[in-house]
């Protein structure tokens, strides 16, 4: 009997703890939870948000976009499943991680969570946080402000960094409050690799007396491809085609897609499918032995990580794997249909030249028309052509499934912090994709009563003079001028933030 009373005592709190009305110290369903988004024409985008434990959708719509149903055929867009691991999971991030120590130990065939012989302890423990959490007052928690950097014309142009960007970053960080740096570049490397550069280099620009080891974390670094982690989970186990620099294939096997396959490397396999190439049929002294080749790939989606090294192979050889599983042998089958998904719609980017150079947005443009050429040329019809070119997935700024990841990593450092976020900032010197994204999310907050956000604009990078496009609310000559503003602007929030010895931890903790 005893026994019998636990276990419900279990249930009951289970079911208490698991409530969608109660509320979390975590972030919302809509930002702990895949979101995926098309738009071509690179607007921002239509999310659908699964729910916290239903199979259900809920669209957020946004009137400037629509997405395919193809998207949810390609199983681009998932569900979310009950599982008990998620379950305790999120409960563990209800309770500071207490749970995390309850195991699963009796009857392993039986489909209900039986705990430990101490459950009742854990129990009593759990509930007593909970209390201790009801009984803080909001007013306990300090809001403070939150800011998103670009880095390309922001901190650095090109592969030359600035010291006036190391000195804003040092002031964000005594200042104590959340912040990430997102770019719609990375150039194939994992979060790590690029914290690390971008620390290294903006020491050795900052003054010596004031640099310090670290001024960003992996956790900081939202690169373009980013949400393909955690978004395209799906795809993991499945044999994805892989486009960008030779290194792109590091970064996917750190995300952990066990079966990528880099564009390269298939083109070197099928050598014919690209006339130009070294092994092309323009060679005249180049024989091709094709008795052994074999077209067996069947990739489910053709990721695009960076622009393509070879940008006509890219666009002719991509152009075959979406009409054709075995393009060697069927020029096109009907049937058969995959997402395509592009990390960054930026048409241009600025480096150390002199002028913008065309970024994978450029890319994407020439992919999408020649695309359709070819199409129209076997005879598809306008709808069927239409249908197709909705298996083109975007991610990156100005997308909002790109601002969303990136409010997440935000809330997760206030939320280590013990503190709220007023108000988000996003600092960007290119008006179509830093200002129009942070727009986007403005616009959405105003919907769902959120936090506002606001775009400023640098004069560092691809702006140019009487280039307001996007709405800025402030224009700065440099990220450091924009720092001191909206540091300014929130100084009260954050010297109370100071006064309750919640400075933020870079280390995840307190200081």
């Amino acid at each position: 009997m005893a026994a019998m009373g636990v276990l419900a005592m279990v249930t009951l709190w289970i079911g208490v703890l698991s409530s969608p009305h109660r509320d979390m110290p975590i972030p919302p369903n809509d930002l702990s939870l895949p979101i995926f988004s098309r738009s071509s024409s690179f607007s921002s985008p239509t999310s659908y948000l699964p729910s916290l434990m239903s199979s259900s959708f809920h669209p957020v719509i946004s009137p400037r976009s629509l997405i395919s149903d193809a998207q949810q055929r390609h199983g681009v867009l998932t569900s979310a499943k009950f599982k008990p691991s998620v379950f305790l999971n999120r409960l563990s991030q209800r309770f500071s991680g207490s749970i995390r120590d309850l195991k699963k130990k009796r009857f392993p065939e039986s489909n209900s969570l039986v705990f430990t012989d101490d459950l009742e302890t854990q129990l009593s423990r759990l509930i007593q946080e909970r209390k201790r959490k009801r009984a803080e007052k909001p007013s306990d928690r300090v809001s403070v402000p939150a800011i998103a950097f670009d880095i390309d014309g922001v901190f650095k142009m090109g592969g030359q960094y600035t010291d006036f960007g190391a000195e804003a970053l040092r002031k964000v960080i005594d200042a104590g409050i959340p912040y990430v740096l997102m770019t719609n570049g990375g150039g194939g490397r994992t979060e790590p690799q690029y914290a690390a550069e971008m620390n290294k280099k903006l020491r050795a620009v900052d003054d010596e007396n004031h640099a310090i080891d670290e001024y960003i974390t992996k956790d900081q670094m939202i690169l373009s491809y980013t949400p393909f982690d955690s978004d395209l989970a799906h795809l993991k186990n499945e044999p994805v085609l892989l486009v960008g620099c030779r290194r792109v294939i590091d970064a996917a096997n750190y995300y952990g897609f066990k079966k990528a396959v880099h564009l390269s490397e298939y083109t070197c396999n099928h050598p014919l499918m690209n006339p130009f190439g070294k092994s092309g049929v323009e060679k005249d002294d180049c024989v091709i032995n094709l008795e052994r080749e074999e077209w067996n790939e069947d990739f489910k989606a053709i990721l695009v990580f960076t622009d393509p090294e070879d940008f006509f192979e890219g666009v002719q050889v991509l152009t075959d794997v979406l009409l054709s599983s075995r393009p060697g042998e069927v020029e096109y089958e009907p049937e058969r249909r995959i997402p395509i998904v592009f990390s960054n719609p930026d048409l241009l980017w600025k480096t150390q030249y002199a002028h913008a150079r065309f970024g994978q947005g450029a890319f994407r443009l020439a992919l999408e028309v020649c695309y359709k050429a070819r199409m129209q040329a076997l005879g598809l019809s306008e709808k069927q052509i239409e249908e197709r070119l909705g298996d083109f997935v975007q991610y990156g700024k100005p997308e909002i499934s790109q601002f969303l990841h990136t409010k997440r990593a935000m809330l997760n450092q206030a939320n280590a912090i013990g503190c709220d976020i007023s108000h988000y900032y996003m600092v960007g010197d290119n008006p179509a994709s830093d200002i129009a994204g942070a727009k986007n999310m403005d616009d959405r907050a105003l919907q769902n009563d959120e936090k506002r956000w606001s775009g400023y604009l640098v004069k560092t990078g691809v702006y140019r003079d009487g280039d307001e496009s996007g709405n800025p609310t402030e224009i700065s000559g440099n990220v450091l001028d924009s720092v001191d503003h909206i540091l300014d602007a929130h100084k009260d929030e954050i010297a109370d933030l100071k006064k309750k010895k919640k400075v933020f931890s870079r280390s995840g903790g307190f200081l």
